[in-house]
């Protein structure tokens, strides 16, 4: 063990040591001049700390440590970076910016008959604007007491989570919105129906949520279920029973929802790559019941 001390005092009560300030006041008297405290370096089975040591009597003291590991707040998974994609991320520069996006025209098949004057079509150059209407900050500061502390980068241990928590909002924003749903307040649940349309909708027969009716699963979407209540109705789930030989009445399994998703996107013509679905861990539990 490596070890050195040095004495404890405010201006009042003895000359400053050497040592660097440390914003705290005498235990003495009421000077309000910073302490200087003792430092005592150890370094037992290769770990370094530091423990600061207040000397209140020549007898009389008590400590605390300063380790350099951290303890970290649990985390979310992030999903909507790998789900969607940045394309248009160069044509954008700030907040309220506007990128018009040019969509694939259709082109008419025709019959075609030998001697006959061929017609050729005019191409339709549609489009549709994504509006940039979204941003979001952080912003902190440190006091003296967290620069006191050099053993542990607070910089970085704020940067890493502020980080995370712009991350976790936007996986937040965009997922509601993909459901048609937005927040109330930020970081709380996406419980309210979307009616902006931010920009122009893709699909001229899409509502003010941006989805399709066609594309949208309700209770009624399930023939099995015969319960009173309405159609619009959220999809009550509930596991399929080994050995089950008819449908249930009441509820739908996991394994129904997605493959109903399935049909959907298939009768739309969706690619069958790049398809992707974000459930929330009560609905996996249910799925592998």
């Amino acid at each position: 063990m490596l070890v050195y001390q040095s004495e404890l005092a405010c201006r009042t009560c003895a000359p400053p040591p050497s040592h660097p300030v440390l914003p705290l006041n005498c235990p003495f008297c009421a000077d309000r001049t910073p302490l200087r405290p003792a430092i005592h370096k150890e370094i037992k089975n290769g770990i370094s700390s530091s423990r600061w040591v207040w000397q209140l009597t020549q007898r009389q003291f008590f400590e605390y440590y300063l380790l350099k590991k951290t303890q970290n707040a649990f985390r979310k998974a992030t999903v909507v970076g790998d789900i969607s994609n940045s394309d248009y991320f160069g044509e954008i520069d700030s907040q309220g910016d506007t990128v018009k996006i040019i969509k694939e025209p259709e082109i008419t098949v025709k019959e075609y008959a030998r001697g006959t004057t061929v017609a050729a079509q005019d191409l339709d150059d549609e489009d549709f604007s994504l509006t940039i209407d979204k941003a979001n900050y952080f912003a902190f500061k440190m006091d003296d007491v967290e620069s006191a502390h050099s053993h542990v980068n607070f910089m970085q241990l704020a940067t890493d989570r502020a980080a995370y928590r712009l991350a976790d909002q936007y996986d937040q924003e965009v997922l509601g919105y993909l459901s048609g749903y937005k927040q109330t307040d930020i970081h709380s649940a996406a419980d309210t129906v979307n009616d902006t349309v931010n920009g122009t909708v893709a699909v001229a027969t899409a509502g003010t949520d941006e989805l399709l009716t066609t594309m949208k699963l309700r209770k009624d979407s399930f023939g099995n279920i015969t319960t009173s209540s309405a159609g619009d109705h959220s999809i009550p789930l509930a596991a399929r029973l080994p050995g089950a030989t008819a449908l249930p009445t009441a509820t739908a399994s996991p394994a129904m929802v997605v493959a109903r998703m399935a049909r959907l996107l298939d009768q739309q013509q969706v690619d069958t790559q790049n398809r992707f679905v974000v459930v929330d861990p009560v609905f996996l539990e249910i799925l592998r019941d």
